[in-house]
């Protein structure tokens, strides 16, 4: 918590965050002086993933002064030392940072089922960024690493490999996760082929986003079954653990026993 608040804003931030886990009364019964204890291993990764993507799309200047123990302590700034141009060494932090974070959500995945939770904060977090023109290359080459990366771990790996399902292709997380992608690529298409003029790329995404979502919403009315299923991803945003005001509480809390029951059978 301190390092992902460090990486936010400052070391004071970080130490704030880091004391808020410690004492405050709506998370105290689930941690124990700042550890987590009920979602050990799944808190831990949850964690890792945020700082990796934050650092992932605010990847600074490239120092090429820099010391071997500054290298042994961020690895990535080895880069630093090879004669790659400023630009493609940021896109290739970028893309490494990117992807350690969806490699920590596939590890965060098989532990614990709050795994919904981060699939919907990163792309809405996306999605509101596009809506407010916060683009830049760095930023769509850290979300695309992310969610590949990720999926291509859930596919090859969990699926086919370990034989468990940590997270359905189809849930409403993904969907929120296939827009984003697909609202990034607009993006970079329409700035990469000029589609239309410069002075209109940043309205592009809010106007074709209000299109899309009145159209949407239009043929829920008409057609009945997108309708249920308009309804249905609803009920799924406003609870994403489960639908049961009990199971919400404690859905979240799956251990890996079924994982590791399954994975030695």
């Amino acid at each position: 918590m301190y390092f992902l608040g460090k990486e936010l804003f400052n070391k004071k931030v970080g130490l704030l965050a880091a004391a808020f886990l410690a004492f405050v009364p709506g998370i105290l019964y689930r941690v124990s002086a700042g550890f987590i204890e009920k979602e050990p291993v799944g808190g831990m990764f949850m964690l890792l993933t945020f700082l990796f993507f934050v650092k992932a799309f605010k990847v600074g200047e490239v120092d090429r002064e820099i010391s071997w123990r500054h290298i042994l302590l961020h690895p990535f700034s080895i880069l630093h030392k090879t004669s790659l141009s400023e630009e493609r060494l940021k896109a290739m932090k970028s893309v490494l940072y990117g992807t350690l974070s969806g490699i920590f959500l596939f590890l965060m995945s098989l532990s614990w089922g709050g795994t919904k939770i981060v699939l919907i904060v990163i792309p809405l977090f996306v999605l509101v960024s596009l809506l407010l023109n916060r683009y830049d290359l760095k930023f769509l080459l850290s979300y695309v690493s992310f969610f590949v990366s990720f999926s291509l771990l859930i596919v090859l790996v969990a699926y086919s490999i370990l034989s468990v399902a940590p997270v359905i292709l189809t849930e409403v997380e993904m969907i929120v996760n296939y827009v984003a992608l697909f609202a990034f690529l607009i993006r970079f298409g329409i700035e990469r082929f000029s589609v239309i003029d410069k002075k209109y790329v940043p309205y592009a995404i809010p106007a074709l986003f209000v299109i899309g979502l009145f159209i949407f919403g239009v043929a829920s009315y008409v057609n009945i079954e997108l309708g249920e299923w308009t309804a249905d991803i609803i009920a799924r945003t406003s609870q994403p653990i489960s639908y049961g005001v009990i199971a919400s509480t404690v859905a979240e809390s799956q251990t890996a026993g079924g994982f590791m029951r399954d994975s030695l059978t």
